[in-house]
């Protein structure tokens, strides 16, 4: 009777560490998998903030030269201040 506890009890703990390592193998890759996620996110926000900031320097040239050119500098003014306070 006490070996087929003791039988039962080793099968138990082999199945049981059969499923923790099945476990964290699942962890491990569904971290890799965040890691690729948030490294893919980072680097297109990155590249989407250059792409606003060489927009938003040429914008701010574009008004500028047309506001020292004096061609309709109030409404080249207006125009400058409203896409500087929407964006």
């Amino acid at each position: 009777m006490n070996e087929i506890i003791i039988s039962n009890t080793i099968l138990n703990n082999i199945n049981i560490n059969h499923h923790v390592r099945v476990v964290n193998h699942h962890i491990s890759k569904t971290s890799i998998l965040i890691q690729s996620i948030t490294l893919l996110l980072s680097i297109s926000i990155n590249q989407l903030t250059e792409s606003i900031n060489e927009d938003w320097n040429q914008t701010n040239k574009d008004c500028s030269h047309l506001y020292r050119s004096g061609k309709n500098a109030t409404n080249i003014n207006i125009i400058h201040t409203f896409i500087k306070n929407n964006l």
